[in-house]
């Protein structure tokens, strides 16, 4: 079964939740950089994911987003909460620590 990948949109509205909930600018500073992180999770050759199993690509999402730095600001915020959205999407979720 093909994972489900975060598109464009959905990155931007967790992005735009992420700023009114926490503070900070809202916005994207540079479009082509966020399609390019976007577009990272998902990117393949010869048929072949780049990125071999679910959790690395979770860590494209949040490496890509943070490195890229497309957004005015959150950007670590928007790429950890992406990367848990992604994992969320797939059927894999974080236990919380108790203590």
């Amino acid at each position: 079964m093909s994972p489900v990948f975060l598109g464009l949109n959905e990155v931007m509205e967790i992005h735009m939740d992420q700023s009114g909930r926490y503070g900070g600018a809202s916005g994207v500073r540079d479009m082509d950089l966020l399609q390019s992180a976007v577009a990272m999770p998902p990117a393949m050759y010869g048929g072949q994911f780049l990125h071999c199993d679910i959790h690395e690509m979770a860590g494209a999402y949040l490496f890509h987003i943070i490195m890229n730095h497309p957004f005015v600001d959150g950007n670590k915020r928007t790429g950890a909460v992406a990367a848990v959205v992604f994992l969320m999407l797939n059927g894999i979720e974080l236990d919380e620590d108790e203590e």
